[in-house]
């Protein structure tokens, strides 16, 4: 059996409690306190108490103490009554605030945008120190979280959406920073609902915008959906060019199907991203406002002041895929220094994968998808400035090539100035990569102008090109191409022209057929001081149409030496050029020829020691032994 008793506290409140024990008559009940409630807000405020009064706000589960004198209502920690100045109801807690303490209700469909406002005040007035979470409960808003100038702040467990209709303007960010340190936020989404709003003309609404931050820890969140950016990162210029966000990890966190970026940097030093994704950043194909480059990443400091920069900033297991632009971009005012991708994934972006101009710039372990490319830009496009230098490439792997809709060529590399200038930048390395090109026809290798370029440890498979795989141009001066393998394919290895110093050395053709032109490389009259050296080639499959050439040198040679051609119709052949060159080891066998114009008839071609042969008008006038 249950019973009921009234009980009457110290102010002549009543306080009823239910359910006791039938033995109740015979027992003492002691109490320091005893704990009033109310189901709501509303008869929160209609409670006026006394010093020492407890109350419980039963439908957020908030108890709130009486203090005198009367506090600054904050519509959640602090709740003043109506009709009375005397004092206030102050929230009891230790941990986190609940969004519900301001009135939010977190049911995705409730408009909780006076809430989210109250909160970003209570954010400033306590100068931060403070624990934030809406238990995963979504809270729809025409506003996003917004604040600054304060400390220590930890969000988790928290869900925004911007409500249908809202027109896109700063205040319509999921999350704006801006002077904050320590800030870490976990398990947590920002979704700014982009197909069902209006656009309007503040590029600033981003999913996440932040400025002049640091410290920042942010785990397992998502940035999706926004006008402008998933996150963008620059300065508060209120506090100076040096003002640069710094130390940032994020950890398992999405970016997706942004308008403008993924990801801005336009001012950010010690980043690492880990395990994150910047995908689908895209814009409908009839809009006219802002919105390119549409990359999944972009490192851009634009500004003219030299503080205003971006360093250090490492990328570790991240995909970059499905980009209207490109995979990643950098390229901007002041160049961008220190950047590292360790183990990405670049699949399928629309422009280019990879578009690089910076200073000390690694990819190690890149996995490419082609996919469909639009127009003439390179699959990986370096783009030369002044500072630019040390850009290296280790252990990339290229596949899913397709032939798209343009009538021209695809490259896989292209170096080249940015337009109107004339940079060659330093220090190109490419060690290690793998393209399988699927039996295409329209992708070739590389096209580039630059000095002191690397490419080593690549083989090129699968190949149905019918021009050149790799084209050197544009004044390059040395270029060493190494450990190159082409296996079953068409089209030329090399056609080298306008350049110099260019080592060719330990390239290998195997199951040949039908190269354009006939000759596996071709060195033009305008490419001095080469050196061809470790050339091999196996069953070069020659028809009664297509009789295929090994070299075609029309330049000052200047060493041609271990090379093993076979099954050419012709091995080598010298035209029309005046030079001396060390020759030394060469085999041209099994059908390959060595067809100098005039052949000198004491020249040893398949001799190990090493000769002087000097060249005049295609004509051998001279050999020696070196």
């Amino acid at each position: 059996m249950s019973s009921k008793i009234i009980l009457t506290n110290k102010n002549g409140k009543n306080v009823t409690i239910t359910n006791l024990d039938s033995n109740f008559n015979d027992r003492e009940i002691k109490a320091d306190s005893i704990v009033q409630h109310t189901p709501d807000r509303d008869g929160l405020k209609n409670t006026i108490g006394a010093v020492g009064d407890v109350i419980l706000q039963k439908d957020i589960a908030l108890q709130y103490e009486w203090v005198e004198p009367q506090l600054e209502d904050n519509g959640g920690t602090i709740i003043n009554p109506n009709g009375d100045g005397s004092g206030s109801w102050k929230a009891i807690y230790d941990g986190a605030v609940n969004v519900k303490w301001f009135g939010a209700k977190g049911d995705g469909v409730t408009d909780d945008t006076d809430a989210i406002k109250k909160i970003n005040a209570f954010m400033v007035s306590n100068n931060g120190d403070v624990v934030l979470t809406s238990n995963n409960k979504i809270c729809l808003t025409t506003v996003g979280l917004s604040f600054g100038g304060v400390n220590n702040v930890e969000i988790y467990d928290f869900k925004l959406k911007i409500k249908d209709g809202t027109t896109n303007n700063k205040d319509a960010s999921g999350i704006m920073v801006h002077n904050v340190s320590n800030l870490s936020l976990s398990n947590s989404s920002f979704d700014l609902n982009r197909d069902n709003r209006i656009y309007g003309t503040n590029i600033d609404s981003h999913a996440f915008n932040m400025r002049s931050c640091w410290n920042i820890s942010v785990k397992d969140c998502s940035f999706i959906n926004s006008f402008q950016d998933g996150m963008y990162v620059n300065v508060d210029y209120d506090l100076g060019y040096e003002a640069i966000s710094k130390n940032a990890v994020f950890e398992n966190c999405t970016f997706d199907n942004n308008w403008r970026q993924g990801v801005s940097l336009i001012a950010a030093r010690d980043f690492t991203f880990i395990n994150c994704s910047f995908t689908n950043t895209n814009a409908p194909e009839d809009n006219n406002h802002e919105y390119a480059p549409e990359a999944g990443v972009d490192l851009e400091s634009n500004a003219t002041n030299i503080l205003h920069s971006i360093m250090d900033i490492s990328f570790i297991s991240c995909d970059f895929s499905g980009n209207n632009g490109q995979g990643i971009l950098i390229t901007s005012t002041q160049t961008p220094k220190n950047i590292n991708f360790f183990d990405s994934t670049v699949e399928f972006n629309k422009w280019s994968a990879i578009r690089v101009s910076g200073q000390n710039i690694t990819f190690r372990d890149t996995k490419i998808k082609a996919g469909e490319i639009d127009g003439l830009y390179g699959l990986i496009r370096l783009n030369s400035t002044e500072d630019m230098k040390n850009i290296h490439f280790y252990n990339t792997t290229i596949s899913d090539y397709v032939d798209g809709d343009y009538s021209g060529y695809y490259k896989t590399l292209e170096i080249k100035p940015e337009a109107g200038e004339n940079y060659l930048a330093p220090s190109f390395t490419f060690d290690g990569l793998y393209c399988d090109y699927n039996g295409v026809s329209k992708w070739y290798l590389a096209q580039g102008g630059c000095n002191d370029l690397l490419i080593n440890d690549v083989i090129i498979e699968n190949s149905n090109l019918d021009t050149v795989h790799y084209y050197v141009s544009s004044s390059t001066k040395g270029v060493t191409l190494s450990n190159i393998k082409f296996i079953n394919s068409t089209a030329r290895a090399f056609y080298i022209d306008g350049s110099s110093n260019i080592v060719v050395d330990g390239v290998k053709g195997y199951d040949l057929k039908e190269i354009t032109d006939n000759y596996f490389i071709y060195i033009t009259n305008s490419a001095p001081d080469c050196i061809i050296k470790n050339v091999k080639t196996r069953n070069i499959n020659n028809t009664d149409d297509i009789q295929m050439k090994g070299l075609y040198i029309r330049t000052n040679l200047l060493e041609l030496s271990n090379c093993d051609i076979r099954n050419f119709t012709t091995g080598i052949y010298f035209y029309g050029v005046d030079y001396t060159l060390t020759y030394f080891n060469n085999n041209f066998v099994d059908g390959a020829k060595f067809i100098p114009v005039g052949i000198d008839t004491t020249f040893k071609t398949n001799d190990d020691t090493p000769q002087n042969i000097t060249v005049t008008d295609g004509v051998i006038t001279k050999t020696e032994d070196a």
